[in-house]
């Protein structure tokens, strides 16, 4: 905890989560957390935008490019340090 590793990734969370804002409702059952609500002026999701249905701006056809191209670095890393499981 006291290194400085620790204190870059809490300068970031810190930083990433300065436009957070809103309300969020919970349920705690059991050992469970369940979300009842959740609501922000600054929220990022639009419903139109996240469906798959045939309205969406989403192409299904694009997931193939996007998951190449997240997938690259995994797959270097692999090349330059193969593991032996």
């Amino acid at each position: 905890w006291y290194v400085p590793k620790m204190d870059a990734l809490m300068s970031f969370i810190r930083t990433a989560q300065e436009p957070v804002t809103g309300e969020l409702t919970l349920d705690l059952y059991k050992g469970n957390i369940l979300v009842r609500s959740r609501q922000s002026p600054q929220s990022l999701y639009d419903a139109d935008v996240a469906s798959m249905e045939g309205g969406g701006d989403y192409n299904q056809d694009d997931a193939e490019g996007f998951l190449r191209l997240m997938g690259l670095p995994s797959r270097v890393q692999g090349t330059v340090r193969p593991r032996s499981y």
